[in-house]
């Protein structure tokens, strides 16, 4: 058998050099026909010869067209994973845009509710605070705000076709917080669209349901569009501290929601609301907003929601800032119940409501439970956030209160003094803490009467303030305040005087007059000018701050109560006796009056029993001051201020005898206030002699405390 060989020579395919793949793919099929053609024909039949190079051209063309076939679909799958590399980064960035879109529709609102209630926080603070919460909500690495968002809002609030809300809530992100609030109120007092809108709906409920509905949806989004500029409007000219203007928002937002139809949206502008009243002082309205707004979110998300949980909070801080001490810790240990079961005993906000619980025992004079507390919330938070975390510093600026409010001013001056290294360390000299731990020092350094330390530190204070942050921010204010205060107690009355007015000026224009912080100051100018014997002109000041507490704060708050006893002292000082009873007794009815328990109220009452009786006994009716003190005895009987009273009261009804016996019965003890019992005895006499009630006894009486600090001198 012969085989047919193909000539090395013969003419192949004129078209121009095939790609190396295809050669090989020709090279192969000849070596196949070399070796597998066998042909029975003989070698010279040319039909056959050009039959098998056909077949050969046949078979590589179809190879070659396989190739290109696979060669075309290799580059179509790799055009389309280019196109879908690319489409999946153009998603990514879109996806980041729209994100960080979110973020910026979101800032001011999270800064808003993440400010803890009675927390002052500087711009840049509350926005350290809002990133990371919403970097977390959204997905976002950690610090991509920070470096994008800045960026983003820039470009929105330059483009011609950007909203006028959007645009406010860009310029917001940028700290252009004036115009932020104009471009809000620009938007907000444009809606007159929904009403149109809400017109229409009626109209056409009576020609077409669907057109109905549509121009329903069109309201409602006009009435949400409108709800959220009055909102940002409100959130704006809050952190501008343009406290009077930030309600009259809130106002117009709460009346655009629906508490039928959309009783959380309701619930939630109450919420803003109360915290612009409490921004206000006006604490006796935020507790009824927040009981409210509280009642909605009960009902729509049960009493274990974290919203809740948070309103109560909220409300508690409200009591106690109305001298609801009592009704505070009550409210303050059923929510750390539900914390302690919601979220753990270890966890921040579980340790946050032991810290204020601790506050309202504080502020019940439950002083020394209150350090109890504060211990055991430090130990927790040392062992879980740290012993330099900002949670634990605050504990044991609290602890240094508790410890200075039980007379124990050298151990709080050494807390004070070591919170202060730390603070400065961890947050900075110039940090609105450590400024704080400052302050605190100064005080516990007054308290001990080291007033040349108290000042320096007072006015370092004042001028790092000043200096940090705007001079009206509330915190200046009210270092400026202890500043006047520290002066008063120095005996430098007309430069006391000076320094309160100041301050009072501006806290008219920051705050507004009737904000509980214009009317404290009001009542330290009242004092400085009794204390420089300006009795008519204090009296008038007292009179009118009373007026606005008892309108502001009620007649029964502390603050009102406080007051009315300064008052009184003035009109001692000019001779009314009479008139300070009468005043005094309507105290004591308004104690009696206020809600809560009747615990809570009895040392305050005991208090105001003391100084009725003073009072009667300075008007000479020595029977009531006697029976005042009998209620107060009562009440609280450790009160040795009670006994002073009755002592004198007995003297002036001729039974002597009993007077002297409570006279030397505790001439070796100090009364409550710390002041040795002979020294208030022998100034009591002075007084009532001045006031016109003088008596034989008193130089018997004194003549026997002589007789006892004598051979104590001569020792």
């Amino acid at each position: 058998m012969s085989h047919l060989l193909i000539q090395p020579d013969f003419p192949s395919d004129t078209r121009k050099a095939e790609p190396e793949g295809v050669r090989e793919l020709q090279a192969t099929c000849r070596r196949r026909v070399q070796s597998e053609s066998q042909l029975c024909r003989p070698p010279n039949a040319p039909q056959l010869l050009e039959a098998s190079v056909l077949k050969l051209r046949d078979n590589s063309t179809r190879l070659r067209r396989g190739v290109t076939l696979r060669t075309f679909g290799v580059a179509a799958l790799l055009g389309l994973l280019t196109v879908l590399v690319q489409g999946e980064q153009l998603n990514t960035v879109i996806d980041l845009n729209q994100k960080v879109e979110q973020a910026l529709e979101r800032l001011a609102e999270v800064e808003s509710h993440e400010r803890q209630p009675g927390e002052k926080l500087s711009p840049e603070e509350q926005r350290a605070r809002a990133y990371p919460i919403l970097e977390k909500d959204l997905g976002l690495e950690a610090g991509l705000l920070a470096r994008e968002l800045p960026a983003f809002a820039q470009k929105l609030y330059n483009r011609s076709d950007t909203s006028p809300l959007m645009r406010a809530k860009a310029a917001y992100a940028l700290n252009k917080f004036e115009e932020a609030e104009k471009l809000s109120v620009e938007a907000a007092y444009e809606r007159n669209k929904f009403e149109e809108a809400e017109k229409l709906s009626l109209e056409a409920a009576n020609q077409d349901r669907r057109a109905h509905e549509n121009a329903k949806t069109f309201a409602d989004k006009s009435h949400k569009i409108a709800n959220q500029v009055l909102e940002l409007a409100g959130q704006l000219a809050d952190k501008r501290i343009q406290y009077e203007d930030a309600p009259k928002y809130h106002w117009e937002a709460e009346q655009l929601a629906d508490r039928v139809r959309d009783p959380l949206e309701w619930a939630k502008q109450q919420w803003k609301i109360a915290s612009v009243l409490e921004d206000q002082g006006q604490y006796a309205k935020e507790e009824t907003v927040l009981r409210g707004a509280l009642e909605e979110y009960r009902r729509a998300r049960g009493d274990e929601n974290k919203n809740v949980l948070a309103l109560r909070m909220n409300l508690a801080l409200a009591l106690l800032n109305q001298g609801k001490s009592a009704e505070a810790e009550m409210e303050y240990r059923a929510v750390l119940k539900l914390q302690e079961k919601v979220l753990g005993p270890e966890h921040r906000d579980t340790l946050g409501c032991r810290m204020n619980l601790a506050l309202a025992l504080l502020n019940q004079g439950k002083s020394a439970e209150a350090e109890t507390e504060y211990r055991a919330v430090l130990k927790l938070q040392e062992k879980v956030l740290g012993p330099e975390h900002r949670d634990t510093l605050g504990s044991r600026n609290n602890l240094a209160l508790a410890l200075a409010a039980q007379g124990k001013s050298a151990e709080a001056e050494t807390e004070d003094r070591t919170v202060l290294q730390l603070r400065g360390k961890v947050l900075g000299p110039e940090h609105p803490d450590t400024l704080t731990s400052r302050n605190n020092l100064a005080n516990v350094l007054f308290d001990q009467c080291k007033y040349a330390e108290a000042d320096t530190e007072y006015r370092e204070v004042v001028k790092l303030r000043e200096k940090v942050f705007d001079p009206e921010v509330l915190d200046t204010l009210e270092n400026r305040n202890n500043l006047a205060c520290e002066l008063l107690f120095q005996g430098k009355y007309a430069e006391s005087e000076a320094e309160i007015r100041a301050v009072i000026k501006l806290e008219e224009k920051v705050l507004g007059a009737e904000h509980c912080s214009t009317l404290a100051s009001r009542i330290l100018l009242a004092s400085a000018l009794h204390a420089q014997g300006n009795y008519a002109e204090a009296e008038m000041e007292y009179r009118e701050v009373i007026k606005l507490e008892e309108k502001v704060l009620g007649p029964g708050d502390a603050d009102t109560l406080k007051s009315q006893d300064l008052l009184n002292s003035v009109l001692c000082h000019e001779g009314k006796y009479v008139e300070a009873v009468e005043i005094q007794q309507k105290v004591v009815a308004s104690i009696q009056a206020k809600a809560g328990s009747e615990e809570g109220k009895r040392r305050e009452l005991a208090e105001a029993y003391i100084s009725l009786s003073w009072y009667q006994v300075l008007a000479k009716d020595f029977v009531s001051a006697l029976a005042s003190t009998d209620a107060g005895r009562k009440l609280d009987a450790s009160f040795l201020s009670i006994d002073v009273n009755r002592a004198h009261a007995l003297l002036f009804l001729g039974r002597i005898q009993e007077a002297e016996q409570i006279y030397l019965k505790h001439r070796d003890e100090k009364i409550e206030d710390g002041r040795p019992w002979i020294s208030v005895i022998l100034q009591d006499f002075a007084d009532l002699e001045k006031a016109g009630l003088a008596s034989a006894e008193f130089l018997r009486i004194r003549k026997l405390y002589k007789m006892k600090t004598q051979p104590e001198q001569q020792n």
